[in-house]
């Protein structure tokens, strides 16, 4: 055979040669030895190959072995025995020898494989080889391990489970395993026998086991029982024993082979739970909670003491009873339901129930076991209670106005804070974040980046230490907006002091801080308001029924406001009497209603005694329920302006009547008119009539006083016709002082105070001269036993308006003539009612009330005023303010006689309203020569002057009615004919320019009432003067 391997060395051409002599005659081929030895190498099913010992290479393999290593014949031809094997063992034998071993060769894949190695020692031509056969036993050698590994888990299993195996054949031999050898307290060197294993049962037991072994030896009938037995280092013990017979193919009984395991723990644990469940029992029984068992169709086999007083029926007939029959909860469906379901599907059910009786919450719970259905009621009232409140307290939290987090105990190093465990819906609606955008997150991820870094910081330390955090902090929206919180951070703990959490609540403040900004500036502005200001501020808080007032109560009312009563009391105490009442009751008024405002006028004591008027005005504010809770208003004193009210009132007053006046003036001078002229006449016709011409005398001094009167009264209404020019008020006094003399009493002094230099005045001296006469004359009333009159002079320049009956003069620069008694003095109501016409306080036929009417028209219209000064006892001032003229003193011009009754033969046009005055007036033009024409109102006489009829002078009316006055009929005249002469008359002269006199063409006017001779001269006069030059 090693010769026909050696041969197998030849080249390929005697290969080649054998393969075709094999080809031609393969009969003998196959008779060689050689070749039966190559055909054994190559067809051998087990990996076969040669090698040199010298170079440990391959020389030659067989197929099996390309197969088995996968590699090619080329390639294992030559190929190091080292890159086929990982291990093996024993060491390689000396050659010549015959060796086996197992080894682990690897593929050329590089997996390997478990081979079991023959090798033969063998010489080709002088080369030491060896001849190895490998045969692969990977499958072999896991089945070994495995069952290596199944006979050590068989024993670790036995030991923990006390289980071990024996047999026993018909002849009573035994063979135990350790572990069997072991429950019985046998040692494995001292296997004992049948006897020897019945010895150690217990006596009570023993002939049970041993007749057990005899029929199952005998009869084949295996048995499954337990026993005591006793063993010398446990003592007594538990023993289950299972036995079976194992028959041969003709069925006859070969051996009873079976196990013994100790139960003792089994049997011990048994006991033990059957101790326990009556202590179980006792407990469940003893328990508050109701419990009963049900079987699988539903029918109560238990129920503890508690369940069966909630049944409310006696123990015997409540076992064996379906549940849903005795159900305890009446009219609750829904529990016998739930049990019926229960029972028949084998599931779990939970719902909550109420029983009425009781007035109690139970949860009803039912649980599947092995042997039916556990039943638990859960009396859940006071936990449903703790929930409702749980959940009130939940809902209120979420609906606070308030953000409010809870946060976890520890803090969290990595992300810089405590995590949110839960965020109230408050604030996931004001922020538009979820709750899984919130929960586990830092309140770091959710403040905004405007807040200040070091704030942040001091925020950190401090949670780090577990103290308390208030701060004013930004939050972010999701949106991207932003809303300022102020935060409150504290710690809550457990009942043993332990930290458990952290409770933040972040309170929205951004409206609460502009409006704080805004109370502050309102606050500062109301401070300033108050210090700039000269009203009284005042500031009634309800609640405390207190009232703040500012500094202006001691400027205006003298009280020192820091020890001012603050109280109402102490308001009201200084209000007038007579007006505390209803001011009092406005006040009250207002808090208790819905008009937020309090106006109210009165009077008030000020600390001096003196009486202030008062202008107050209040805003209550109110809050949501629309009760008051403050109200804050100002105090203004009018007293100086009531009584510049009450001198427009009279001035108002005075004016009226002073236009009824004038107007009856300008009526009387009509007839005055007429009267007077007849009454001339008479006297003319009648002078060699003494009675008829005394008579006449008289019609005409009664006629003059008649005009007299009309003049007093024009004087007051402001209505007669003035010649104002500038005089020296001093020469004026002055010239006066002998007619004072001579119409005063010696009893009255008189002294005359003049100021020097005086400024020139703007006034009628005439009218002055009166003035200052009516007011002596009323010094000369007041003072029946004597007194002293002073009249003085002075210049006074005005910033403000003036005294109580100023009546709205404008500042400006005057002559102040003064006339001043140390009479009886007036009383307030008696100066208030001083310039009503008609009125006086003289004795009847002593007066006419018209003295001081007439000077305060004259005073009024020569642009000046009138002031009385007067007290009860003290005597009186009046003061007349007269306009200072622009220029200087003028000497009045020298009067000029006028000729007797000049006539002419001029066409002169008359236009009067009234008739009785025109047609006296063209009966006297008549008779003076004049061609008269006469118009009853404008209108007919611009007709007139339309036509061609020659016309020499416009003698007209200036009041008249039909749209067209004198002073417009003039102007229309002047252009229809501007050669036309203008003469005025009127009864009164109103506050106007007169035919349009303007400084270049004076207007002429004739004063109603008027003599024959006075109208004559005007009218010649007017004829006479040269005819002015259009404007």
């Amino acid at each position: 055979m090693l010769c026909c391997f050696a041969k197998r060395r030849d080249t390929t051409g005697s290969r080649r040669a054998r393969g075709t002599c094999r080809d031609d005659d393969a009969a003998m081929t196959m008779t060689t030895t050689s070749d039966l030895a190559r055909l054994f190498f190559e067809n051998h099913p087990d990996p076969m190959g040669i090698f040199d010992v010298e170079t440990d290479t391959l020389i030659d393999a067989n197929a099996a072995a390309a197969r088995a290593y996968g590699y090619s014949l080329e390639e294992l031809r030559g190929l190091p025995i080292a890159r086929l094997r990982v291990s093996r063992e024993p060491e390689r034998a000396e050659a010549g020898a015959e060796e086996t071993f197992h080894a682990v060769h690897r593929r050329k894949d590089g997996s390997t494989f478990h081979v079991y190695v023959r090798t033969y020692a063998t010489d080709i031509n002088g080369r030491r080889c060896l001849i190895a056969i490998a045969r692969d036993v990977t499958e072999e050698r896991r089945q070994e391990r495995l069952a290596r590994h199944l006979t050590r888990i068989n024993s670790i299993a036995g030991r923990m489970a006390r289980l071990g195996g024996w047999t026993v054949s018909p002849e009573g031999e035994v063979v135990w395993t350790p572990e069997a050898a072991e429950v019985f307290g046998f040692t494995a060197e001292t296997m004992p026998d049948l006897a020897s294993g019945f010895d150690r049962v217990v006596p009570q037991h023993r002939a049970r086991i041993s007749e057990a072994f005899r029929r199952c030896l005998t009869q084949g009938i295996g048995f499954d029982t337990v026993c005591q037995i006793d063993t010398p280092t446990r003592g007594r013990i538990w023993v289950h024993i299972i036995g079976e017979v194992e028959r041969d193919a003709d069925g006859r009984i070969l051996h009873c082979l079976g196990a013994s395991q100790d139960v003792t723990e089994l049997f011990t644990a048994r006991e033990e739970s059957a101790r326990r469940g009556e202590q179980l029992f006792a407990v469940i029984n003893s328990l508050a909670d109701p419990f009963c068992i049900l079987d699988t169709t539903g029918r109560l086999s238990f129920c503890n003491q508690a369940a069966t007083e909630l049944i409310a029926r006696p123990p015997e007939t409540v076992t064996g009873a379906y549940f849903w029959d005795i159900c305890p909860f009446p009219g609750e469906a829904i529990a016998t339901h739930s049990a019926r379901n229960a029972v028949r599907e084998r599931r779990a059910v939970s719902v909550e129930l109420h029983h009425p009786g009781l007035q109690r919450w139970y949860r009803f719970n039912l649980y599947p076991t092995g042997y039916g259905m556990l039943l638990h009621l859960n009396d859940i009232t006071d936990q449903r209670a703790k929930e409702e409140q749980t959940r009130l307290l939940r809902t209120a939290v979420d609906r606070a106005n308030d953000f409010v987090f809870i946060l976890s105990r520890d803090f969290d190093a990595a992300s810089g804070g405590r995590k949110v465990l839960y965020a109230n819906q408050t604030y996931l609606t004001a922020t538009g974040f979820s709750p899984e955008e919130v929960i586990g997150k830092t309140p770091l991820a959710l403040y905004d980046q405007r807040n200040d870094p070091a704030l942040i910081e001091q925020i950190q330390q401090a949670a780090a230490r577990d103290e308390a955090v208030r701060c004013d902090l930004w939050m972010r929206r999701k949106d991207g907006g932003e809303i300022l919180v102020e935060t409150d951070a504290s710690i809550i703990r457990t009942a043993e002091g332990e930290v458990a959490s952290w409770l933040v609540i972040l309170r929205p403040v951004s409206e609460q801080r502009r409006v704080e900004a805004q109370l502050r500036l309102n606050t500062e502005r109301l401070r300033l308001i108050s210090r700039a200001t000269s009203d009284v501020i005042w500031d009634y808080d309800v609640a405390q029924g207190r009232i703040w007032w500012n500094e202006n109560l001691r400027t205006l009312l003298g009280y020192d406001p820091a020890t001012f009563d603050p109280s109402v009391e102490g308001w009201a105490n200084i209000v007038v009497a007579e007006d505390r009442e209803r001011v009092r009751a406005a006040f009250d008024a207002a808090l208790a209603g819905s008009d937020p405002v309090f106006r109210a006028d009165y009077r008030l004591k000020r600390a001096d005694g003196s009486i202030a008027h008062i202008l107050d005005r209040g805003f209550v504010l109110r809050d949501e329920a629309g009760r008051a809770t403050r109200a804050i208003g100002s105090m203004v004193d009018v007293s100086q302006q009531r009584e510049l009210d009450e001198q427009l009132r009279q001035a108002q007053k005075l004016e009226a009547v002073g236009q009824l006046t004038g107007g009856l003036a300008h009526d009387f001078n009509n007839l005055l008119t007429v009267i007077l002229g007849n009454a001339e006449a008479m006297t003319q016709i009648a002078s060699d009539d003494p009675d008829l011409n005394i008579l006449a005398q008289m019609t005409m001094k009664a006629a003059e006083r008649g005009a007299e009167l009309t003049n007093r009264l024009l004087a007051f209404g402001r209505r007669q016709t003035l010649a104002p020019r500038d005089l020296d008020s001093n020469l004026l006094v002055q010239g006066m002082a002998a007619l004072l003399r001579r119409t005063l009493p010696e009893t009255v002094e008189i002294e005359l105070h003049a100021t020097a230099p005086v400024w020139p005045a703007r006034v009628d001296p005439g009218q002055l001269e009166v003035a200052l006469l009516n007011l002596a004359l009323n010094a000369r009333d007041a003072m029946p036993s004597g007194g002293k009159l002073t009249i003085g002079t002075a210049n006074i320049t005005l910033d403000s308006p003036i005294g109580e009956q100023a009546d709205g003069i404008a500042p400006g620069q005057y002559v102040a003539v003064s006339v001043t008694d140390t009479g009886t003095g007036m009383t307030r109501e008696v100066r208030q009612r001083a310039f009503d016409p008609f009125f006086t306080t003289k004795e009847v036929g002593k007066g006419s009330g018209l003295g001081l009417s007439m000077v305060y028209g004259f005073a009024r219209q020569s642009g000046g005023a009138v002031t009385i000064d007067t007290a009860l006892g003290h005597g009186t001032t009046v003061t007349l303010y007269l306009p200072r003229a622009p220029g200087e003193v003028v000497a009045a011009p020298r009067p000029r006689a006028l000729p007797e009754a000049p006539t002419g033969t001029e066409t002169v046009l008359v236009v009067e309203d009234d008739a009785l005055v025109r047609n006296h007036v063209c009966a006297l033009l008549r008779g003076l020569g004049y061609t008269v024409l006469t118009a009853a109102d404008g209108r007919e006489a611009l007709r007139l002057i339309q036509c061609d009829t020659p016309i020499d002078l416009l003698f007209t009316d200036i009041v008249m009615p039909g749209g067209v006055d004198g002073n417009a009929l003039a102007e229309l005249a002047r252009e229809l004919r501007p050669d036309l002469r203008l003469l005025f008359t009127t009864g009164y002269a109103e506050d106007r320019p007169i035919g349009g006199g303007d400084g270049r063409r004076p207007a002429r006017v004739v004063q109603k009432p008027y003599r024959r001779a006075e109208l004559a001269a005007k009218i010649r006069a007017a004829l006479d003067a040269p005819v002015p030059a259009m404007a």
